[in-house]
């Protein structure tokens, strides 16, 4: 499958895993607390496989790391926090809202896209210097 074909390919379905997301668990009342915090966790891996599977044909293997390591790290602090939300019986509501941006950001396309303006001159470089040769 051609890089852009593969890209839209990508990009449509995190498209939908965060409409669904932002529809039905992103307020506070929709669901239980264990419910919204599991779909998050499971949103999380799934824009993290689809990105992972479009950037796949990246030919620089810091994409592939870099999106891997951004997705690691909101994985982390949404486990983390979960844990002493769990522990300590709540945390404070300003931490609480830093949480919720940080991790809505990463529920979202724009990752996705930002990771492609990063490599679109890796992208198009590549492509050049396949034509030359």
């Amino acid at each position: 499958m051609r890089s852009g074909i593969k890209i839209w390919a990508g990009l449509i379905p995190i498209i939908i895993v965060s409409w669904i997301y932002n529809a039905y668990f992103s307020t506070p009342a929709s669901t239980t607390v264990l419910r919204r915090g599991a779909f998050h966790i499971i949103c999380l891996l799934s824009i993290a496989g689809i990105g992972y599977w479009a950037l796949a044909k990246a030919r620089k293997r810091w994409v592939k790391r870099t999106w891997l390591l951004f997705y690691a790290v909101a994985l982390s602090v949404l486990l983390l926090t979960g844990f002493l939300r769990w522990k300590f019986n709540g945390m404070g509501d300003v931490w609480q809202d830093y949480v919720r941006t940080f991790i809505n950001f990463f529920l979202s396309p724009l990752p996705f896209l930002l990771m492609l303006l990063l490599t679109t001159r890796s992208f198009t470089t590549a492509a050049r210097n396949d034509i030359e040769n």
